[in-house]
């Protein structure tokens, strides 16, 4: 019996040992037309791994290029794109996408108030207090919102103080929006309606059950009444 551990490892897991031995024979073959050929119907076989989109030229590129990766860039066969060679692919620096590293611990209040931070940060002196004050509150009925909790105004402040890199800093006794006149989270509020509503199903049912069950009883009062009604004594 044959162990994977015993096996040469495979260079793309992903499609599996019988694709890799194919690739691997390839390499025996002598003539290059037949070569070719039969490297087509390899992948053919490599499509059925992962056959979205393949009938777009991106998707026959990239087959293209794994078959060479597995058969470590020794395959020569008329290829119809233009394969990186093994040195380009290994010096080929791929780009990672940018992303806002900054303030990355309070990225609870968005994008949007960061981008007002931004525009703020550019007002003059005498226009900026009034549209601080009014991203501050932003920021707590924001906090408010998400954590369902009450939140000291000094941690906005600082909050504020840490997304705008010190550029925008309010007096510690400022006095922000009351959390008694923020709304409550909407879904908190489904949840007890959802409860209300069931609880009145409920008494509601059990109101109509034990009237129907009155109803019935006083039907049948009223029937043995009729009967004894028309007993007659000697």
């Amino acid at each position: 019996m044959e162990y994977n551990t015993a096996r040469k490892q495979l260079v793309l897991p992903e499609y599996g040992r019988n694709i890799q031995k194919m690739a691997d024979y390839l390499l025996t073959i002598e003539d290059k037309q037949e070569r070719t050929k039969q490297a087509k119907a390899v992948l053919k076989t490599m499509s059925q791994v992962t056959p979205n989109f393949k009938n777009t030229d991106e998707f026959w590129e990239k087959l293209w290029h794994h078959l060479f990766i597995m058969t470590d860039y020794q395959l020569d066969v008329d290829c119809p794109y233009n394969i990186p060679s093994k040195e380009e692919d290994k010096n080929e620096v791929r780009s990672k996408p940018s992303y806002n590293q900054v303030n990355r611990t309070l990225t609870n209040y968005g994008r949007l108030i960061e981008e007002l931070i931004d525009l703020v940060v550019q007002y003059p002196d005498e226009q900026k207090y009034y549209a601080v004050l009014a991203i501050a509150n932003q920021m707590k009925k924001i906090y408010y919102t998400w954590n369902q909790e009450a939140v000291a105004d000094i941690v906005i402040i600082k909050d504020l103080a840490r997304l705008s890199k010190g550029k925008l800093i309010l007096p510690e006794d400022t006095v922000l929006v009351d959390i008694k006149e923020l709304p409550s989270n909407p879904n908190k509020n489904k949840k007890k309606n959802k409860k209300k509503k069931k609880k009145s199903a409920n008494v509601n049912g059990n109101t109509n059950g034990n009237a129907n069950g009155n109803s019935s009883n006083n039907n049948n009062n009223k029937q043995q009444n009729k009967g004894k009604s028309k007993i007659t004594f000697a």
